[in-house]
């Protein structure tokens, strides 16, 4: 069933034995991974024997559905429920695969995960309609959300805040929520005994120039196809475990945005007001840089580029690919001075 967004924080800390298990979908992958997390710990708390836990991804188990059947139908030697998860769900759903999502187990919750779902997967329905099935989406924040994200953070770890801290800190952070996360601990952790943010401690640990994060000067490196500045970018933010897909699904979003504009453009749309439609908006230190790349970008090669980079997130999630090495030659590829 449908878990309705005010109940979904209620439903991840404490599932309950009604549900047999829960499908966590959606395009922000960082949501999906915190509350995979947090209903994994719910199901299995810490200090439980981890032979409770059995992982699998979709490519193992579409070959073996027995090995999904076999792993839900067994009993736990150490108390408690065991704990089934399978990554990486496709849309579509097979038929001997739902057979068994379906058959009783009542001693193991499953839990599924999967990029952005469409309205008619099979998957998503499955678990939308199936009493006790929980489909969970996993949405990027909007002002709406993110504000209450922000301040309910702010708040849970003891600081007071100026009125001017949050509407900054929204439009500074956007998109996954396991960067927004890391970037708000980082605010936190800058603060130390300090419990109350202004907005000059706010300008000082986060900034809205996006060149001042690792991540997003890799961004730029790409886009400006500068070679020297993507391999030492790549190894800076790899010494900080920033995961491939985050690096993929950044660049991504640039392109996406170059695109817009572009596509604005072409439509007789004026360049201010093209890039003016944009949310977030362009940091005004970073217009022209912004505009160099729409020039060194023309639209057809964005959309080859952004098809490349989707298929790229798709061969990274592949179990036994490696991950960091396709990400640094991709990078460096579409980075090259030379023309396509």
């Amino acid at each position: 069933m449908k878990i309705p967004p005010p109940q979904i924080n209620a439903f991840i800390s404490k599932p309950g034995n009604d549900y047999s298990g829960a499908l966590i979908y959606g395009p922000d992958n960082g949501l999906v991974t915190k509350r995979m997390q947090d209903i994994s710990t719910a199901i299995v708390p810490d200090g439980v024997n981890v032979f409770n836990i059995s992982d699998f991804t979709y490519e193992l188990i579409k070959e073996k559905p027995a090995l999904l059947a076999d792993s839900l139908a067994a009993i736990s030697f150490y108390g408690g429920r065991r704990l089934v998860r399978v990554r990486d769900m496709p849309p579509s759903l097979p038929k001997e695969l739902a057979d068994v999502i379906l058959a009783p187990h009542p001693d193991s919750f499953l839990l599924m995960t999967a990029d952005e779902l469409p309205a008619a997967s099979s998957l998503r329905k499955l678990f939308e309609v199936h009493e006790q099935l929980a489909a969970i989406p996993c949405y990027q924040d909007d002002g709406i959300s993110l504000r209450r994200l922000i301040e309910n953070r702010i708040i849970a770890n003891g600081f007071q805040y100026d009125a001017d801290v949050v509407p900054y800190l929204i439009e500074s952070l956007a998109g996954d929520r396991q960067l927004i996360d890391n970037e708000l601990a980082k605010l936190m952790l800058y603060m130390g005994e300090n419990l109350h943010i202004t907005l000059d401690d706010a300008r000082a640990c986060i900034s809205a120039d996006p060149i001042d994060s690792s991540l997003d000067n890799l961004v730029i490196a790409v886009a400006s196809r500068d070679a020297m500045a993507i391999s030492k970018n790549i190894t800076m933010l790899q010494a900080e475990n920033i995961s491939p897909i985050a690096m993929v699904r950044a660049i991504s979003n640039y392109f996406m945005r170059l695109y817009l504009v572009n596509a604005s453009l072409a439509a007789g749309v004026p360049m201010q007001e093209a890039m003016g439609q944009l949310r977030p908006p362009v940091f005004f230190k970073q217009v022209a840089t912004f505009q160099k790349h729409l020039e060194l970008w023309p639209t057809g090669r964005l959309l080859s580029v952004i098809g490349s980079l989707a298929q790229l997130e798709a061969d990274c999630k592949k179990t036994g690919m490696p991950a960091e090495l396709l990400c640094n030659h991709f990078f460096t590829l579409i980075g090259a001075r030379k023309s396509a």
